[in-house]
């Protein structure tokens, strides 16, 4: 049974060479411009100090995490691991950041990242601008999700 619950710190070694390997695994050959250090100083520079996050676990195991910017209405992060893709993992992910912003959010992806962008359509996101991003200075789409009955230009 997949269960989610706040990332604590005994979770560090789990999530971040999950978000390295799940972000490697979006295409074959994909590196990365900056080596894992720099993520791990990422992560806790600025994915930690400004976002609220939760891990999807089996048992121990660590399946997948999102980290969202509650203030902001942006889900920063959502990884599953590639053994885990396409079980359910990534849908408990987005109905967890759906119950804590229910007005609506964006997130990014890369836009090359076909099986992303796909999972988010699929799920109801809109698609919005493209720019790069900061970090890996390669191209990134917004999606955007507004509940039911609202515009999804209403989500800022």
């Amino acid at each position: 049974m997949i269960e989610l619950r706040p990332y604590v710190d005994e979770d560090e070694a789990a999530v971040l060479m999950l978000w390295w390997e799940a972000w490697h695994s979006t295409q074959p050959g994909l590196t990365h411009p900056h080596p894992f250090s720099d993520w791990r100083k990422r992560w806790f520079e600025h994915v930690l100090p400004a976002n609220v996050v939760f891990v999807a676990i089996r048992g121990r195991g660590v399946l997948g995490f999102a980290a969202a910017s509650l203030d902001g209405r942006e889900l920063t992060q959502i990884f599953v691991s590639p053994t885990e893709q396409r079980a359910g993992v990534g849908r408990l992910l987005l109905d967890w950041a759906r119950a804590r912003m229910p007005e609506g959010f964006t997130l990014r992806t890369q836009t090359d990242n076909g099986v992303a962008r796909a999972f988010y359509e699929k799920h109801g996101f809109a698609v919005g601008a493209t720019q790069a991003n900061p970090f890996s200075g390669m191209d990134t789409i917004e999606y955007r999700w507004a509940p039911s009955g609202t515009s999804d230009e209403d989500v800022t």
